[in-house]
């Protein structure tokens, strides 16, 4: 399926206002739009979880340790950093695998077949 000069117009003109998820709402049908939210949502979801349970789980041992607050904010503090920079950057390459093809896609400036590709048409 090829693009008419309209579309590749809007195409280019979205592209240059990163606007990722409205080139993707124009070329594609419902139902695979759908599909790359989707995996899209994953991505976001899973990327604020792990922090946020960390967080969760720093202020639980502070209000058990007691007397061991400062102790646990310093540890529980650095591991929680620590963990959710790791998270952060190993969460985006273990779920969402179109949402990851699409950016590829997107970023290399390719053309509408290659994205048409990524869903199987």
């Amino acid at each position: 399926m090829t693009l008419t000069p309209e579309q590749r117009a809007a195409l280019e003109a979205d592209r240059t206002k990163q606007n990722t998820l409205r080139v993707a709402r124009t070329l594609l049908t419902k139902e695979e739009f759908a599909r790359l939210h989707k995996s899209h949502r994953e991505v976001t979801l899973t990327q604020m979880a792990g922090p946020m349970i960390g967080a969760i789980v720093v202020v639980v041992a502070m209000l058990v340790a007691g007397e061991h607050t400062d102790t646990v904010l310093v540890y529980g503090g650095g591991a929680l950093l620590i963990g959710s920079l790791l998270w952060m950057l190993a969460i985006p390459r273990v779920t969402g695998q179109l949402w990851r093809d699409y950016q590829s896609w997107y970023r290399s400036g390719a053309g509408a077949e290659e994205l048409y590709a990524l869903f199987g048409r």
